[in-house]
């Protein structure tokens, strides 16, 4: 009887953890990203800014169009480098598409990893990439890039 209570409190402090684990990262993140904006929608998880999406939505438009001109049996996988916290990502993986989100703030490869398991999305992943010519050189082969450069001039 005393096993049985234990292996009910192993398994009820194993999930406690892994609840707390993400409660904690998301808190984390929520504190992290008042030293900058984190300027990408996450409807997956009811994040939403109106003012601030629409630049996202409409740069997801002109991949999207590109998409549709495309076939789908040539355009399996995609790449995003500087992915932020996965927008593009996450849109082009509602599609059927695999993709890799590279980002070089650990805290937007973390927080994409949180969003990836709270939405439940088997087909994307995120890599914490410092872009140099020899990283460059090691990403993986995909049918689609995404590079986006902002910046002043």
């Amino acid at each position: 009887m005393i096993a049985k209570i234990l292996r009910g409190l192993k398994n009820f402090t194993a999930r406690l953890i892994i609840i707390f684990g993400e409660t904690l990262l998301h808190i984390g993140y929520k504190i992290r990203t008042y030293r900058y904006q984190a300027y990408q929608p996450l409807p997956w998880i009811g994040k939403v800014s109106k003012k601030r999406d629409e630049s996202s939505h409409e740069r997801w438009r002109l991949v999207e169009n590109e998409l549709n001109i495309m076939s789908s049996e040539i355009t399996r996988s995609l790449k995003d480098v500087g992915g932020n916290l996965g927008y593009f990502a996450f849109k082009a993986a509602e599609r059927g598409i695999v993709a890799l989100c590279f980002d070089i703030q650990k805290e937007n490869v973390e927080y994409g990893q949180y969003v990836q398991r709270k939405a439940s999305f088997s087909n994307v992943g995120f890599i914490k990439l410092d872009l140099t010519p020899l990283t460059a050189k090691a990403m993986p082969k995909t049918d689609i890039t995404i590079f986006f450069l902002f910046g002043t001039t």
